[in-house]
C-alpha cells in the first residue's frame, strides 16, 4: 500500500499572486508502503517558510497538507481527497472522478489530483422557438450535472420578454470546482443542439480574481481595479453597477482601460478611474467571454462622495439698503444638491467668516440659511461647505447684490413669469424658478443704462437635461458604446422636433453642448454610420430658428461649437454603405472614388485625389448666425464642409461651384472657416465669377462659404482714368526718351549734369517697363497662372527700381547742397547708385518671392496679378509698400532740406520782391520735386489706413489714382521746359 500526497498553497497566497507577480509552484510527494501514518509526520517537518533551490532559483515553502489518500491493493485502486478537497478537472474529465465519492481508477499519474474546493457559480439563458416543457428543463439540469463539481442545479425557470417572440428559460448551477471553460463550452453547445435553442449565454462567478481597493477611497482621487483569469480568452471588459443602473465602460475622459502588461495570467485588464467622483461609485464587474461563455468577478468601490453639483439661489434676489444702512436686510439663501448615499456635514459662511459649525453628518438634499446682510459692507456674499467621512470638503459661494440709496436702477417688473426687483446698473440677477418639465434657471441683467436686458432663459426640458447628463457620462467613459450613441441622438432628435417648442433657445444651447461633448468623445469612442439619421435629423432640426434671445457673443459662440462640431463628427464618424443623408437644412454625400463630382444644395463639388473618403457637408441657415468678420461684405445662405479621411496625399485642391444668390454687379469672395481662430479667412481660396455660379479653387479642406461685396470694388470711373493715364505716361515717356537720346550730349556738361540725367533716365525706364507691365495685367481673368505670377515679379521689380533711382536722386540733391565745395566723383556716383538703383530691387524681390514660398504663404493675388493684402503687416505687399514707404520719406525729407535751404538764403533786411522771389522758389521746389520724389504716393498710404466707404477714403483713391497716372505727363513737362531754358 501507498500514499499520495499532494502540497497546494492557500487561497490566499493564490490571490496575492495577481498582485506581486510572484511565482508559485505546486509540489508533489509520494509515500510508499505502510507509512500512512507516517505522511503528517514527513510533511511535519517540513515547516512553512523552508527556503530551497529549484531550477537555479530560490523557492519558499508556503504551506504542506495531505490532500488525498490512496488505497493501492495489487491492480485495485481506492483514491479519497482530503477534506476541503474536491477532484481536479483532469481527474474527473480523463478518469470520470467527478463526485464526493471514492476514486476506483490509477490516477497516479495525474496531478494534481485533488484540489482546494472554492465556490463557483453559473447563471445562464437560453431562448428556446416555442414553449419551455419540463423535458426541456430536465435536460439543461442533466446537461449542467456533466460539470465537475457540481453540487446544486436548481430546476431552471421561465420568463417572457416584450422584445423577443420566443420563451426564455433561465438556468443556475453551483460547485465547488473552477469550471473548465473547453468543457462548458461543449456542454453549452451540445444544449443549443439539442434544445435546438436560438442562442444559449452563460455567466460564471468565482473563477475570475479581482484586486480592488479595500477601503472608502477620497472623491477625486485616482483608483485602479485589476482583473486576471488563468485562461485565455476571446474578449474582456467592464460594467459598473448602481442602483436600478447598469453602465458598459469604455476609455473616455475619467476612464481608462488596458491589458496588464506584463502579466502571469492569460487573461488580465486593468481600469483606471481618474478624479473619481459619484458617477464611478458603484460596483465594477469585469468579465472574460470565450465563445458564449462569460466568466466575471466584481468589487464595490466606496467612496467617500461630495456634491458634484451646488445649486444656490437667494429671496429676495437683491438686498435693498436704500434705508437706513445701520438695519440689516434678511436674505434666505438655499442650497440644493443631487440625492447621495453619503452623510455630509455642512457649515455656513458669510464673507469668508464662520456663521454656524459643522453640523452633524446626515441625509441631505436642500439646505437653507437665513443671513443678515450689513448694508455699510460693499462686497456680500455666502458660502456653503460640504465635508465627507475623509474630511474632505468643497465649498460653493454665491454673490448677494445690494442696492444702495441714491444708486440709478432698473424698474421693478414681471417678465417671463419672474419678478425682477428694482437693480443697480451692471448687475446680473439669477433665478431658478423654471416652468413645469424644465430645469435651470434664467438670468436678467440691469443694462448700464438702467434699462432691462432681455431675459436669458437656460431652462432646458427634462429630457434633453437626461441626454446631455448621458452625453457627458458617454464622455467620461460611462456608457461610451454604440448603442448609447445612439440613444443620445435619438434623444436629441425627438426633443429637436417642431412639437417639441424646438425653437427654445436654451434647448437649442444644450443641443449645441451635446454635440460637442459628442465630437470631444470620439477621440476616445469610435462610432458607426448607424449614428446619422437622428444625428442629422436634429442638428437640421436645431437650425429651423432664428436662435433669439441671446446677445450676438453667445450667439457666435454657439454657431462657432455648431459648425466646429459638426466638422468632427461627420469626419470621425465611420462610413461603411451609405452614401449620404439629405434633410431640410443638412445634406451629406460620401465618395470614395478617385474623381469625385458630387452636388449638394446646389454647390457643385470637385475633388481629384488617388485614395481616402471624402465627406461632404452642407448646411442652411447657420452663415447668418456665425461671426461675419469681414465687414463690408454681405454673407450669402449656404456653409460647405469637406473633409478626407485615410488619404495618403498631401496636395488637396478642391473646386466648389457656389450659386449666385445676389443680383447686383458685386465681387464674391471664397472664404473657409478657421477652427482655431473661429472667423473666416480667404487664404488659400481663389473667386472666379462664372455666369450665374461662384468658383470657388482652395489648396485645403474645410467648411467654406462665399462672402460678396457690398459695393464694387471696382470704380467704373477710376479704371477709366487708370488706363488714359497710363496710356498717357507711356506716350510721354517714350518721347522723353527719345528727347533724351537726342539732346544727350548736348546736356552733358558736367558731373552734376551727368548725375541727374542718369538718375533721370533710370526713373523713366523703370516706369515705363512697369506701366506696361500693369498693363499687360490689366485682365487677369486671361492670363495664365505663369504670366500672371511673371507680371507682378514684373511691377515689384520695376516700381521698386524706379523710387530706388528717385532715392539716389534725392540724395545727389541734398549733397550737393550740404558740401557745394565737395563735388561727388563719377566713379562714386555710378558705383554706388548701381547697387542701389539695381541690385537693392533685385535683391528684395527675390527674397521676397523665396521667403513666400518657403514658408507655403501665396505671393500674389491671381484675381488682380499684384502683391497680396491680408491686413496690418500681413501680405506680401509689404515687401513693397515698406521700402517705397521708407524712400518717399526720405525723399519728403530731401525736399524739406531744399526749401529750408532757401529760406536761409534770403537775406534778413531783404525786400518784398526778394521774399517773392524765395516763395517762388519754394513753390517751384515743391511742384518739381513732389511728383519726382514720389512724395504723390502718400495718398497711397492713406488708403491703407482708412476705412472703405467713407468720404476721406473716396477722395485719397481718386487724388492717388489721378495724380499717379498722370505723374510722368508732369514730370515730362518739367523735364523738358529745363532742357529749353
Amino acid at each position: 500500500m501507498w500514499t499520495r500526497a499532494f502540497v497546494f498553497l492557500i487561497a490566499t497566497i493564490y490571490s496575492y499572486q495577481v498582485i506581486s507577480g510572484v511565482e508559485i509552484f505546486v509540489a508533489e510527494l509520494t509515500v510508499e508502503s505502510n507509512v500512512t501514518l507516517e505522511a503528517s509526520t514527513i510533511l511535519s517537518s517540513w515547516s512553512e517558510g523552508l527556503t530551497f533551490s529549484l531550477s537555479g532559483q530560490t523557492v519558499t515553502l508556503g504551506s504542506r497538507e495531505v490532500t488525498a489518500e490512496c488505497l493501492v491493493i495489487g491492480d485495485d485502486y481506492n483514491c479519497n481527497c482530503s477534506s476541503g478537497y474536491v477532484w481536479s478537472n483532469e481527474a474527473c474529465y480523463s478518469y470520470d472522478c467527478c463526485r464526493n465519492t471514492a476514486c476506483l481508477k490509477n490516477v497516479s499519474l495525474v496531478s494534481p489530483l485533488c484540489i482546494p474546493a472554492v465556490n463557483v457559480s453559473l447563471n445562464g439563458t437560453a431562448v428556446l422557438p416555442g414553449a419551455v416543457s419540463d423535458a426541456d428543463k430536465t435536460q439543461l439540469q442533466s446537461a449542467l450535472g456533466q460539470l465537475n463539481g457540481v453540487i446544486n442545479i436548481p430546476i431552471p425557470t421561465t420568463r417572457s420578454s416584450s422584445t423577443i417572440a420566443n420563451n426564455i428559460v433561465d438556468f443556475w448551477a453551483n460547485a465547488t470546482v473552477k469550471f473548465n471553460t473547453t468543457k462548458l463550452q461543449e456542454i453549452v453547445t451540445n444544449m443549443k443542439t439539442n434544445l435546438k435553442a436560438d442562442y444559449i449565454f452563460v455567466d460564471t462567478h468565482g473563477m475570475v480574481t479581482i484586486s480592488a481597493p479595500d477601503k472608502t477611497v477620497n472623491y477625486k482621487s485616482n483608483q485602479s481595479l485589476i482583473c486576471a483569469f488563468d485562461e485565455s480568452t476571446d474578449h474582456s471588459g467592464w460594467n459598473l453597477s448602481k442602483p436600478f443602473e447598469r453602465f458598459e465602460l469604455n476609455t473616455g475622459r475619467q476612464i481608462m482601460l488596458a491589458n496588464c502588461l506584463p502579466s502571469d495570467y492569460p487573461s488580465c485588464v486593468n481600469v483606471t478611474l481618474l478624479g473619481v467622483t459619484g458617477i464611478l461609485a458603484g460596483t465594477y464587474e469585469c468579465g472574460f467571454t470565450k465563445g458564449s461563455v462569460r466568466h466575471t468577478a466584481s468589487a464595490t468601490l466606496d467612496v467617500a462622495l461630495l456634491p458634484d453639483v451646488i445649486s444656490m439661489e437667494i429671496s429676495p434676489l437683491i438686498a435693498d439698503c436704500t434705508g437706513d444702512i445701520k438695519i440689516p436686510v434678511n436674505i434666505s439663501v438655499n442650497a440644493t444638491i443631487p440625492q447621495s448615499t453619503e452623510k455630509y456635514a455642512f457649515q455656513w459662511k458669510i464673507n469668508d467668516k464662520d456663521l454656524t459649525t459643522f453640523s452633524e453628518p446626515v441625509y441631505l438634499v436642500q439646505l437653507n440659511q437665513v443671513v443678515r446682510v450689513n448694508c455699510s459692507t460693499k462686497d456680500n456674499h455666502v458660502t456653503i461647505v460640504f465635508k465627507n467621512r475623509n474630511n474632505q470638503t468643497t465649498d460653493k459661494n454665491i454673490d448677494i447684490p445690494m442696492l444702495s440709496a441714491g444708486q440709478p436702477f432698473c424698474k421693478p417688473e414681471v417678465s417671463d413669469e419672474v419678478a425682477w426687483p428694482k437693480t443697480p446698473p451692471g448687475v446680473t440677477l439669477v433665478n431658478n424658478t423654471c416652468p413645469v418639465g424644465r430645469v435651470g434657471q434664467k438670468q436678467r441683467t440691469c443694462g448700464n443704462s438702467s434699462v432691462w436686458l432681455n431675459v436669458l432663459s437656460n431652462c432646458v426640458s427634462e429630457e434633453l437635461k437626461k441626454v446631455s447628463t448621458a452625453a457627458d457620462n458617454f464622455l467620461q467613459g460611462v456608457g461610451a458604446t454604440q448603442k448609447v450613441a445612439m440613444d443620445i441622438f435619438e434623444g436629441m432628435r425627438n426633443n429637436s422636433e417642431p412639437a417639441n417648442d424646438s425653437s427654445n433657445i436654451a434647448d437649442i444651447m444644450a443641443s449645441v453642448n451635446i454635440i460637442d461633448t459628442m465630437a470631444q468623445a470620439t477621440q476616445y469612442v469610435q462610432l458607426d454610420e448607424n449614428v446619422f439619421p437622428n444625428f442629422v435629423t436634429s442638428a437640421s432640426n436645431m437650425l429651423n430658428s432664428n436662435w433669439t434671445g441671446v446677445n450676438d457673443t453667445i450667439l457666435h459662440q454657439m454657431s462657432s461649437k455648431y459648425i466646429n462640431s459638426m466638422e468632427v463628427l461627420v469626419k470621425e464618424i465611420q462610413i461603411n454603405k451609405s452614401s449620404g443623408y439629405n434633410t431640410t437644412n443638412l445634406e451629406l454625400q460620401f465618395c470614395s472614388r478617385d474623381d469625385c463630382n458630387l452636388t449638394v444644395f446646389d454647390i457643385g463639388v470637385n475633388l481629384n485625389k488617388t485614395d481616402g473618403l471624402m465627406k461632404v457637408m452642407a448646411i442652411k441657415n447657420l452663415m447668418d448666425k456665425l461671426e461675419n468678420n469681414y465687414e463690408k461684405r454681405e454673407s450669402t445662405d449656404l456653409i460647405l464642409s469637406a473633409t478626407l479621411v485615410n488619404n495618403s496625399n498631401s496636395n488637396i485642391s478642391i473646386s466648389l461651384l457656389f450659386p449666385v444668390q445676389q443680383d447686383n454687379n458685386s465681387d464674391p469672395l471664397c472664404v473657409f472657416w478657421n477652427t482655431n481662430l473661429n472667423k473666416w479667412s480667404d487664404e488659400g481660396c481663389i473667386a472666379n465669377k462664372t455666369g450665374n455660379y461662384t468658383l470657388c479653387e482652395c489648396t485645403h479642406l474645410t467648411s467654406f462659404s462665399v462672402l460678396m461685396s457690398k459695393s464694387d470694388t471696382s470704380e467704373p470711373a477710376l479704371d477709366i482714368i487708370t488706363s488714359i493715364g497710363v496710356a498717357v505716361s507711356i506716350c510721354c515717356l517714350v518721347l522723353f526718351l527719345i528727347v533724351e537720346w537726342m539732346v544727350w550730349s548736348a546736356v552733358i556738361k558736367t558731373h552734376l549734369s551727368h548725375f541727374r540725367h542718369t538718375a533721370v533716365v533710370n526713373i523713366s525706364v523703370f516706369l515705363l517697363l512697369g506701366d506696361c507691365s500693369f498693363l499687360a495685367s490689366s485682365n487677369p481673368a486671361n492670363l495664365s497662372e505663369t504670366t500672371c505670377l511673371t507680371l507682378t515679379l514684373c511691377k515689384h521689380l520695376f516700381f521698386l527700381g524706379m523710387f530706388a533711382w528717385m532715392l539716389c536722386l534725392s540724395i545727389l540733391l541734398v549733397h550737393q547742397l550740404i558740401f557745394v565745395f565737395s563735388p561727388l566723383r563719377k566713379r562714386v556716383f555710378m558705383y554706388l547708385s548701381s547697387i542701389l538703383g539695381y541690385l537693392c530691387p533685385m535683391v528684395l524681390v527675390g527674397c521676397s518671392y523665396v521667403y513666400y514660398n518657403y514658408t507655403g504663404t501665396k505671393y500674389h493675388n491671381e484675381k488682380t496679378c499684384w502683391l497680396i493684402y491680408e491686413g496690418l503687416l500681413k501680405g506680401s505687399i509689404y515687401s513693397f509698400i515698406l521700402p517705397v514707404g521708407t524712400i518717399v520719406l526720405a525723399n519728403i525729407f530731401s525736399m524739406v532740406v531744399v526749401i529750408v535751404t532757401l529760406v536761409k538764403t534770403s537775406v534778413p533786411d531783404s525786400s518784398k520782391a526778394d521774399d517773392k522771389e524765395t516763395a517762388k522758389g519754394i513753390l517751384k521746389v515743391v511742384v518739381f520735386l513732389t511728383p519726382v520724389f514720389g512724395a504723390t504716393w502718400g495718398f497711397g498710404f492713406a488708403l491703407l489706413m482708412l476705412e472703405p466707404d467713407t468720404i476721406l477714403f473716396t477722395i485719397s483713391n481718386y487724388l492717388f489714382t489721378i495724380f499717379n497716372a498722370f505723374q510722368v505727363l508732369r514730370n515730362y513737362h518739367i523735364y523738358c521746359k529745363t532742357y529749353l531754358h
